[in-house]
């Protein structure tokens, strides 16, 4: 209630344009209105995250076990693995774009590489 009251007092004192920050009534009533929309990509990013972890699992604990047990693949890939995961996941986008274009497979691909690097980095801390 307190941050209601001071989000409120902004408002009336006019501390920015009404176009830059909006009241709390002129915000509920967006947020309610558009309800489904909000909901409809609530459902659709949790989707596309649960796709993206159960698809790395299978993905990096294949690899992971496979680097782990094998040492000619592990000395071959290993480093290189490591030095893929030191790159932060937005850094591939690019790359998805050029290859996917703009569309679902790009956004899943980036899901995908995130929770790869984590489920191979498991395997391989416990496989050596």
């Amino acid at each position: 209630a307190l941050v209601l009251a001071f989000w409120q007092f902004l408002i009336w004192i006019e501390w920015k344009a009404s176009f830059a920050f909006a009241s709390p009534e002129e915000t509920f009533s967006a947020l309610f209105n558009n309800w489904d929309t909000i909901m409809e990509g609530m459902w659709t990013t949790l989707r596309r995250g649960f796709q993206g972890y159960a698809i790395a699992i299978v993905i990096g604990v294949a690899i992971g076990a496979a680097v782990a047990r094998i040492p000619v693949l592990r000395a071959a890939i290993g480093s290189m693995i490591t030095g893929l995961q030191t790159m932060p996941s937005v850094a591939w986008y690019p790359l998805a774009i050029i290859i996917f274009k703009l569309s679902e497979g790009a956004i899943f691909f980036v899901v995908v590489d995130s929770l790869l690097n984590f489920g191979v980095s498991r395997i391989l801390g416990f496989g050596g």
